[in-house]
């Protein structure tokens, strides 16, 4: 798992599910087995991760996004797990249309019944998966404004609050991309 460590990750977790598994073990473990290649989340119910805050975690350099939540019946907020995963595929879409391996994201159903080491292990194959997938090596955010604006204009909200990329940004570098346009 060591030649794991160096990929990060961001990880949604509900509270009512997975989170206090995820703290307990790594509390537990001293916080040490991931070396802050992982970072959690503890949030109301998954359903509250939206498109944007997953392409945002992208943005702010993260390698993949993992989202936690309860099983499909057992949402606290009835159907906020259900929300999260429909969700968490289109982002998949969007990444996929912005050249970035949609693998990258992934969601999860948990169960706070489950033990510390079902809920461990998810985020140990997410973080493999993500690790076969290679370090994040492009420059995101202007790819993510992009997928901003396109998604604000589609729920006719009009321009994003992320404005446009300075100089020197990384601007340059999506218009010099590589043949074929794909990106792990």
């Amino acid at each position: 798992m060591n030649q794991a460590v160096k990929t990060r990750i961001a990880v949604f977790a509900c509270e009512h599910s997975a989170y206090f598994a995820l703290e307990k073990a790594l509390s537990s473990l001293g916080g040490a087995i991931y070396d802050g290649s992982v970072h959690l989340f503890s949030v109301p119910c998954s359903g509250r991760v939206d498109v944007l805050h997953i392409l945002k975690t992208f943005q702010s350099g993260m390698d993949g996004v993992l989202v936690l939540g309860c099983f499909k019946e057992g949402c606290n907020f009835v159907e906020g797990n259900i929300r999260a995963e429909k969700r968490v595929d289109y982002a998949k879409t969007l990444l996929q249309e912005i050249g970035i391996n949609p693998d990258r994201v992934h969601f999860e159903f948990t169960s706070p019944a489950l033990a510390t080491s079902v809920v461990l292990e998810a985020v140990d194959s997410f973080i493999k998966k993500i690790g076969g997938l290679g370090p994040r090596v492009w420059d995101v955010r202007g790819k993510i404004d992009q997928s901003d604006k396109a998604l604000g204009q589609a729920l006719g909200i009009g321009e994003s609050s992320t404005g446009s990329l300075p100089e020197g940004s990384g601007k340059e570098t999506l218009e010099k991309e590589a043949p074929g346009g794909g990106i792990a």
